[in-house]
């Protein structure tokens, strides 16, 4: 896994997370629809995907977090996914002072 983050760069201002795998893929870029990279017969083939909201994605998950504390909803992510976060952002911080690849348990 690759992760490339961060706050000031000397390029473009961009935004986007690219998702690639053995099979396909996916590009989320703010406020355009995902696109699902595969492959269709034996072409490169990419998918626009549906999005499920118009709403922005900060507000929606504020939204979704306020309904579940009231108990109108389910929690939007949990304890466990929260825990995978916290991991990944440890060992981006681990790696970056240490200059080198380091393992994720």
């Amino acid at each position: 896994m690759n992760f490339n983050i961060a706050w000031a760069a000397n390029g473009p201002d961009v935004g986007f997370i690219e998702l690639l795998g053995e099979k396909g893929g996916l590009i989320f870029s703010p406020g355009q629809e995902i696109v699902l990279r595969t492959t269709k017969g034996k072409k490169l083939a990419d998918l626009p995907q549906p999005l499920v909201s118009d709403e922005p994605g900060g507000d929606r998950q504020l939204r979704l977090f306020v309904a579940a504390c009231r108990g109108e909803g389910d929690v939007p992510a949990t304890p466990e996914q929260g825990l995978v976060v916290v991991k990944v952002l440890e060992g981006i911080a681990a790696s970056a002072k240490a200059g080198r690849e380091v393992l994720v348990n």
